[in-house]
């Protein structure tokens, strides 16, 4: 495998939309589906101030791509509920 940012030899897979404990707990194992995984080296992961915004997904975009294939998707999480909800302000 090949480092998505340098390159380099790859050992690590960079979660494009994050593995905290609020995303697992909705989307379990959804998490680590290959279309959320990119292989990065351990110099290029080590800072996420290094992964570039297009390495990284939203809620709304790990959806759509996991959608987009064919995956069953539980409800939309809590914080995605709650942006639905907010009023747009002019």
């Amino acid at each position: 495998m090949t480092c998505e940012i340098c390159g380099a030899s790859a050992q690590q897979h960079h979660h494009r939309f994050p593995q905290t404990r609020a995303n697992r707990r909705v989307y379990r194992k959804l998490i680590d589906h290959p279309a959320n995984l990119v292989p990065v080296c351990g110099n290029c992961h080590a800072s996420h101030a290094h992964v570039p915004s297009d390495l990284r997904w939203s809620e709304e975009e790990f959806r759509a791509e996991l959608s987009r294939r064919g995956v069953v998707l539980p409800g939309i999480s809590k914080t995605l509920a709650m942006r639905a909800f907010r009023p747009a302000y002019a």
